[in-house]
């Protein structure tokens, strides 16, 4: 338990999309340079989904639906990108929204609508990366 203080950590990844299904990125000061999905812990009680809406509304301003059924899971241990040691357990979530976007300067400083093959491109932690290949192969056999 000493090495991850937290235990493991349940979270959300949300992978949220607008009109132009362009994927919203953004930066915060737990991951420095590389940009992530906004996301969160799961509350005790809640649901996967509910987490996803809470941390989209909380950290973006976003009022979001769900976009399609996408959904995604990775367990990361100790991963460098993260700013402390961590085993997370990872959801991803994939949301539509049409509002506009209030950052929440606590958790997010910057962001991005890019395309999904712009994020590639782009300084991601690793994790997000892999839900970005994820949600590629998903559109390609929906």
């Amino acid at each position: 338990m000493a090495q991850f203080p937290h235990g493991v950590e349940p979270v959300v990844a949300t992978l949220i999309l607008n009109e132009k299904n362009e994927v919203l990125l953004a930066k915060s000061p737990k991951f420095e340079s590389l940009w992530i999905f906004p996301g969160g812990h799961i509350d005790s009680g809640e649901t996967i989904e509910q987490t996803a809406f809470r941390e989209a509304q909380e950290e973006t301003g976003l009022t979001c639906k769900k976009a399609n059924d996408f959904h995604f899971f990775q367990e990361i241990i100790g991963s460098p990108d993260f700013h402390r040691p961590a085993h997370i357990l990872s959801f991803a979530v994939a949301l539509k929204t049409e509002g506009n976007v209030s950052l929440d300067k606590n958790e997010l400083f910057e962001y991005k609508w890019v395309s999904l093959d712009e994020a590639l491109k782009m300084n991601l932690m690793f994790a997000f990366r892999e839900i970005i290949l994820a949600y590629k192969r998903y559109l390609k056999n929906d």
